[in-house]
């Protein structure tokens, strides 16, 4: 047993955590999609380039915000699986979690690479004063910002998956959706 754990929650760092990069990440495949559905002219001038440059900033504050999630849940681990989950719902449950880890580390960083390799700004790294390391590759950014699509459509999947999981455990009222919660 997990002693850092007061109950059969998650520590209140990792719930805090999870609702933080929770809305950054619905936000980021909103503006994904839109950036995917329309252009700039579609806009109001400044517009487009406005989502794009807080969609690669945001992606890079995901990045850093799932580094610091994958280190709080190996210093404070989970709750045991609730006991009213079947086994489908247990294993269902493990694949979108890690699920989540993969694709939430590997969705920024082929981003930030693609957006480097295009070359493009990022501005939150560079008012932080990180320089962009790579040379302009047009095919490699082209490559990677395919794959990114890829792993968009897949992360938007696996919201849908997890939504759904939250809210019939929110209605079973079974104590499950409390985990992650702040309330009693």
């Amino acid at each position: 047993m997990n002693t850092t754990l007061t109950d059969d929650r998650y520590a209140l760092i990792q719930r805090y955590l999870h609702w933080i990069i929770a809305v950054l990440v619905l936000g980021m495949l909103i503006s994904g999609w839109i950036m995917h559905e329309f252009k700039s002219k579609d806009f109001p001038k400044g517009v487009y380039s406005m989502i794009y440059d807080n969609h690669k900033s945001i992606g890079v504050i995901v990045l850093v915000l799932m580094t610091i999630r994958i280190i709080t849940r190996l210093a404070h681990g989970a709750p045991a699986p609730h006991p009213s989950l079947a086994t489908w719902q247990r294993v269902t449950s493990g694949v979108v979690h890690y699920g989540f880890y993969i694709l939430l580390i590997a969705q920024p960083v082929i981003g930030l690479i693609g957006t480097w390799s295009f070359p493009a700004p990022v501005p939150v790294l560079d008012s932080l004063g990180i320089d962009n390391p790579f040379s302009k590759d047009r095919d490699l950014s082209k490559l990677l910002f395919y794959w990114h699509d890829i792993i968009g459509r897949v992360l938007a999947a696996f919201v849908v998956l997890h939504i759904a999981g939250a809210v019939s455990h929110i209605l079973k009222r079974d104590g499950i959706f409390r985990r992650m919660g702040f309330g009693k």
